[in-house]
């Protein structure tokens, strides 16, 4: 089956890569923001216009179905105590 273009993708669809997106933007954000010892807020203004790669689409699909998952509820079996 061969994929559509960008612009017929269905409206469910667009927001779901949307919402992957944001979220991958944050989480980009939140890691530049440890690493260079700034702000959150200062980090996602600078850089979330910028592209985001794949590796953190793949780990902001993986938050969000933990978090549908759960419930949003943390799992604390698997917290260091």
């Amino acid at each position: 089956m061969a994929r559509r273009a960008n612009h017929e993708l269905d409206p469910k669809q667009d927001a779901k890569l949307e919402h992957e997106l944001q979220v991958a933007r944050y989480l980009a954000s939140a890691f530049i923001a440890q690493s260079h010892g700034i702000g959150m807020d200062y980090a996602h203004k600078k850089y979330a216009h910028m592209p985001v790669g794949s590796f953190w689409v793949d780990i902001a699909r993986q938050v969000i179905a933990h978090t549908a998952k759960d419930g949003g509820q943390p799992d604390f079996s698997t917290t260091i105590q």
